[in-house]
């Protein structure tokens, strides 16, 4: 699930740690720790084993157990999903990724970077996000979210370049085909949100066999800065 990535990362399970907050010790179900540039990151894992799915008031307590421990990111994992409200909690907190037991099997994470982003010196964490499009060969990048300037952050496995996208922004890696991606501001049930999309062949036309439809992949969302 975890990637190194030639990072200096220690993984200690069932960990327990004394609160700053709480002065408490709080038992974490996986903790790791980085060695990240001049400083150290943390992340921790916690695995929820309810009947129900996942609803907001877990994602916030969660949340305060992050700064109770001193944790920059956090992984929950939702034996039995998790609520429509509980995932854009999450989402709008940035820090926190909430995955279900089926998306364990294929989530891969990738250590600390930081944001692409010349005039930013967040960090973030890279997410494999494998999709097939179309009829093409499976397209491997990796997307992330800045902990500071919250920007989207893509990482195209092709040509190896990254870049930052802000909330409506566009561009195209270095690979120059026909794909690339963009970041829209749309009005949802939740007021307005910003869409990481990739634009990509989605099949082929079935009134022209030989010509290829273009369409959008949204690959994430999060609050407008």
């Amino acid at each position: 699930m975890y990637d190194e990535h030639d990072f200096n990362t220690t993984v200690v399970p069932n960990a327990k740690i004394i609160g700053t907050i709480s002065g408490r010790s709080r038992q974490i179900d996986v903790l790791l720790d980085s060695k990240y540039g001049e400083s150290n990151r943390r992340i921790i894992v916690d695995a929820k084993y309810q009947k129900r799915p996942i609803d907001i008031k877990k994602v916030e307590e969660f949340e305060g157990m992050m700064r109770d421990v001193n944790a920059q990111r956090g992984i929950l994992i939702c034996a039995n999903g998790y609520t429509q409200s509980a995932l854009r909690r999450a989402q709008e907190l940035i820090t926190i990724r909430l995955v279900t037991e089926e998306e364990l099997e294929s989530i891969e994470f990738y250590g600390w970077e930081y944001c692409s982003s010349p005039s930013c010196n967040g960090s973030l964490i890279w997410e494999l996000n494998p999709t097939l499009i179309g009829n093409a060969p499976m397209t491997i990048t990796c997307s992330a979210k800045c902990d500071k300037c919250s920007n989207f952050n893509v990482w195209c496995w092709a040509c190896g370049e990254k870049f930052s996208l802000g909330d409506e922004d566009e561009y195209q890696c270095e690979c120059k085909d026909n794909t690339f991606w963009l970041t829209s501001i749309e009005n949802d049930e939740y007021n307005k949100s910003v869409y990481l999309h990739l634009i990509c062949s989605i099949g082929y036309n079935p009134k022209n066999p030989n010509t290829l439809m273009y369409g959008p992949i949204t690959m994430n969302r999060r609050p407008i800065n």
